[in-house]
């Protein structure tokens, strides 16, 4: 079980038996610290992916997205003939 889980089980447990505090060993506080900065550090590193890629999407819809004339030219040629 991870420091996470065995401090979210811990915390519950004592709030149903209506504790007013929770001890935690030093070990099991460094533990839980170690995961809690490891997961700061992945979701960082996510949001900065998800940013990037973000930015990358914006970059090619307005490199493929040509802004419509407001009007357009028609050219027409009479060759001579009849209606």
């Amino acid at each position: 079980m991870s420091a996470i889980e065995s401090f979210i089980e811990r915390v519950t447990t004592a709030s149903k038996a209506n504790s007013k505090e929770l001890r935690i060993q030093i070990a099991d506080a460094q533990a839980l610290m170690v995961e809690l900065a490891i997961m700061g550090t992945r979701n960082s590193a996510l949001s900065d992916q998800v940013i990037k890629l973000q930015e990358d999407i914006i970059i090619a819809q307005k490199k493929t997205t040509q802004p419509k004339p407001e009007s357009e030219e028609i050219s027409i040629e009479m060759d001579g003939g009849n209606f």
